[in-house]
């Protein structure tokens, strides 16, 4: 990790949300382009064989998050732009806590080309 690295996650911002669902309960979460990662996390009280989520992107992709995999973390740079799609939170046969943390960066942050980028954190070309 470098210092243009600090730079840059002094930039990201974050948004917790707890999810209280049980089935036939679904909570949805808007598109939005300055998504740059998604954390998804069952509460660690909560987890049981019985406790699951799904998460269901508008794409169709889905993740199940089970006792077995109560933590799933995707991003901008690993993922593509799956993290900017909307997705919906669907709950299992119990009632579950999923804890939804969003990563945000700044739209011109986003939208800078490489050299732009460069020369604001003041590097040479």
């Amino acid at each position: 990790m470098c210092v243009s690295d600090w730079r840059l996650g002094r930039l990201i911002r974050s948004q917790n949300t707890q999810v209280n669902t049980a089935a036939g309960t679904n909570t949805l979460f808007l598109p939005n382009r300055n998504r740059v990662g998604i954390t998804l996390s069952l509460t660690v009280g909560g987890v049981s064989a019985a406790n699951s989520m799904i998460v269901t992107f508008d794409n169709g992709a889905a993740f199940l998050i089970t006792h077995g995999n109560p933590n799933v973390h995707i991003t901008l740079c690993t993922h593509g732009d799956f993290v900017n799609r909307g997705f919906v939170v669907s709950g299992g046969a119990v009632l579950t806590t999923l804890t939804v943390v969003e990563y945000f960066l700044p739209e011109e942050v986003l939208a800078a080309g490489l050299n732009e980028f460069r020369r604001s954190l003041g590097l040479s070309l």
